[in-house]
């Protein structure tokens, strides 16, 4: 049986967000300033793309419809590869709750 985790308290522990929302005001306010998403991405240290989708959100969601709609996510698919992933994945979890590692006789 896999291992069970608490929940993170906060999304912003689970590192799949590079920025927090609440920032994205100043990612625009500091844009209008330097008119360059190159120099405001690293600014922040987020992608020229998070940028881009922090400053026209309807691109993003065109996109998320578009892949929706195509299920992109089909072509890429690879259980060795999700498998891997979801080792470093636990991994991580363990590390920020401070769990032990557990075999699992089968």
């Amino acid at each position: 049986m896999p291992q069970e985790f608490p929940a993170y308290k906060k999304t912003m522990d689970d590192g799949r967000r590079k920025i927090h929302p609440s920032r994205h005001r100043e990612v625009k306010k500091y844009y209008k300033e330097v008119k360059s998403t190159r120099k405001t991405a690293e600014h922040f240290g987020i992608s020229r793309r998070l940028v881009m989708f922090i400053l026209h959100p309807e691109r993003l969601k065109a996109l998320q419809d578009h892949n929706r709609a195509t299920e992109h996510w089909k072509k890429y698919y690879d259980t060795d590869k999700r498998r891997e992933y979801m080792r470093k994945y636990r991994a991580k979890k363990r590390e920020v709750f401070n769990i032990p590692y557990q075999k699992i006789n089968s």
